[in-house]
């Protein structure tokens, strides 16, 4: 698959890339897909982890002044976790899971911390729970 990428990235067309290769035009052009998603998939997980590790901080360095009512501070906290469980898919499988059982909300949120553990009362331990 790599070598078809290469071939494309030369100037290569699909047709060229399949007889330099002895395989379909077809196949070619999968190969060269595969190829580039590959390559950006793992800059996205790694910009993810990235961004998780920022939110992490950022709610550790607030954690303090929100557990002790701050109501700016626990403004910031609850915008800070909604990021993350977006970011994380938390909030869709939640639902899913709620689709899924028929239950209602206070049981998913039952399922969800024991789904995190201690998590939810730790913020530095957050980062392991994803």
């Amino acid at each position: 698959m790599a070598q078809a990428l290469q071939l494309r990235e030369t100037g290569a067309n699909y047709r060229q890339i399949a007889q330099a290769l002895d395989i379909s035009t077809s196949t070619a052009h999968s190969y060269v897909e595969e190829s580039m998603k590959e390559l950006t998939r793992e800059p996205a997980e790694s910009m993810l982890s990235l961004e998780i590790s920022r939110l992490d901080a950022m709610l550790l360095g607030i954690w303090k002044k929100a557990s002790r009512g701050d109501l700016q501070a626990i403004d910031r906290a609850l915008k800070i976790m909604e990021r993350r469980t977006k970011y994380t898919g938390l909030d869709q499988l939640a639902a899913q899971k709620m689709l899924h059982d028929g239950k209602d909300l206070p049981a998913v949120d039952v399922w969800l911390d024991a789904m995190l553990g201690s998590a939810t009362s730790d913020p530095g331990e957050l980062g392991q729970a994803a």
